[in-house]
């Protein structure tokens, strides 16, 4: 899945991921997880490459969730999808 930086998918401090990183600002791609720590690189099968700067919800233990900073439409377009995810 993909999740954005709008306040309704977040909490009072949206750019803020799990790590404190401002991840509004960077320039790679962020993903969350509860499946890998904190700062792994991951390879996304269409996506490319993120690195673990977020955690989701702990109900999820097996999933990647793809930053894409504003860009709802992105995410709903994408929605939910089963792809190869190597550890790099």
């Amino acid at each position: 899945t993909m999740y954005t930086s709008r306040p309704e998918e977040t909490d009072s401090s949206p750019c803020i991921s799990a790590d404190g990183t401002n991840i509004c600002e960077v320039n790679y791609s962020v993903c969350a997880t509860n499946a890998f720590p904190m700062n792994t690189k991951l390879y996304v099968d269409g996506l490319g490459e993120c690195i673990v700067k977020d955690r989701m919800n702990s109900r999820y233990t097996n999933a990647i969730d793809w930053y894409a900073k504003m860009d709802l439409g992105r995410a709903l377009s994408f929605g939910r999808q089963k792809l190869l995810v190597v550890e790099l």
